[in-house]
């Protein structure tokens, strides 16, 4: 985990080296809905919105200006292969202003129990197809910390907190290109059926090829279970 961290300390230090990149942010507010069959399936329905609400570069600064993204509509289905190991696929549908975007997903992830909190791992692929582009092709990695902040464990009424990085590694038109994700969010269990989160969503990208650019949404989650 200490190696992990210097990882990325120095990649934020290297990411604030450069000149200029363009900045943006706003909210990113989703809501998601879980089911689960049996002992081992789980199926779900994710609702995502990412709306801007500024924009600039590190230069000149920013300056308000609302801007609708898009919204995302995915479903997964899991199996839970042992008690740390789940296997899912799913599909994504994406709304914007000028056209609809498809994307199919595969992942695996797993989990660790330490005795005060959880470390969860995940890799992901995706494909993403929209008419006159070219498909984009990514595969993610994510390491999450799940940290209950009243006690060794979670109980109903209680926060927790989440931080987590991830990695990405993007492929289009015969180019490479990457995205780092940090996030930090806190959470509340206010029943066994649904759960609150606050945070943020820190997007940094176009080190490879492109302009660089960060990016850094508003979370706001909400999680139900049947």
């Amino acid at each position: 985990m200490r190696q992990g961290s210097i990882g990325i300390l120095l990649l934020l230090i290297a990411t604030e080296g450069v000149a200029q990149s363009q900045i943006s942010g706003g909210l990113l507010p989703e809501l998601t809905i879980s089911r689960t069959f049996g002992q081992d399936w789980k199926a779900s329905l994710q609702l995502e919105s990412m709306q801007a609400l500024y924009s600039g570069n590190t230069e000149d600064g920013s300056s308000s200006s609302y801007e609708y993204i898009r919204t995302d509509f995915t479903t997964m289905v899991s199996r839970r292969m042992n008690p740390n190991v789940s296997v899912a696929a799913g599909y994504m549908a994406r709304a914007t202003e000028s056209r609809w975007v498809q994307r199919t997903i595969q992942q695996i992830s797993w989990v660790q129990r330490q005795a005060a909190f959880r470390i969860g791992q995940r890799i992901r692929t995706d494909q993403t197809y929209a008419d006159g582009t070219n498909p984009i092709y990514r595969a993610r990695y994510r390491l999450a910390l799940d940290i209950p902040l009243q006690g060794l464990s979670l109980d109903v009424g209680e926060f927790y907190l989440i931080p987590s990085y991830e990695q990405l590694g993007v492929y289009r038109s015969s180019e490479w290109d990457g995205e780092s994700r940090l996030l930090a969010r806190i959470g509340k269990l206010i029943n066994e059926d649904l759960k609150l989160e606050l945070g943020l969503d820190h997007r940094f990208d176009g080190y490879v090829q492109g302009e660089q650019g960060h990016r850094t949404w508003l979370m706001m989650n909400a999680f139900l279970t049947h």
